[in-house]
């Protein structure tokens, strides 16, 4: 036997002793990585079933609206604004704004508060949420509302920065209060600079 044989013989024995002590590991970590892929698998099949079931009550909602089933639309839109879904439960907002099927002030300021507290939405998309939201308080809401909305947005550095000052600035000149308004739009000035 050469040396180069003997070298690679030992090597071999040191690997099989090593496998032999840690076996129990190796079976541990094994299925323990198994069951992380499956897992991870079954986690996002049941998230495409969600997705899908949210998807089908949206259509049907807005199939109810066109035939003027409002009341059965609503409930089904409510329920998707319920399951926090970042697409669907903000589409759901929107609709039962825009076809006036939700009266009731506080219901929309809350179901806006649950699509803002959606955890998976992207920063600028919870911002516009927001600028939305300040918009329909414009109308709604009290000054200290649409501050307690746009505030987060103006203080931060979002692409949505300077609608939310404009907002504010719209919202103190619609109500007479020239100076408030003044500063808003000279904040604005200095945004876009």
């Amino acid at each position: 036997m050469s040396d180069q044989e003997i070298i690679n013989n030992s090597r071999l024995q040191i690997i099989l002793s090593l496998l032999k002590k840690n076996f129990k590991k190796l079976i541990i970590f094994s299925i323990i990585i198994i069951t992380l892929l499956v897992g991870f698998y079954v986690f996002k099949n049941y998230q495409k079933k969600i997705t899908l079931k949210i998807s089908e009550d949206y259509i049907i909602a807005k199939s109810l609206i066109n035939k003027n089933n409002n009341i059965k639309a609503k409930e089904i839109l409510l329920n998707i604004i319920e399951k926090k879904h970042k697409f669907y439960s903000p589409s759901s907002l929107y609709i039962l704004i825009d076809n006036n099927i939700i009266k009731d002030k506080k219901i929309i300021i809350a179901s806006f508060d649950k699509i803002i507290g959606i955890r998976s939405l992207e920063v600028e998309n919870r911002n516009l949420i927001k600028i939305k939201k300040a918009l329909f308080l414009f109308k709604n809401g009290s000054e200290k509302e649409i501050l307690e909305t746009l505030n987060p947005v103006i203080n931060s550095d979002s692409v949505w920065k300077a609608q939310a000052i404009q907002i504010m600035g719209d919202y103190f000149k619609s109500n007479g209060e020239n100076k408030k308004s003044k500063e808003y739009y000279n904040l604005l000035k200095i945004t876009k600079n």
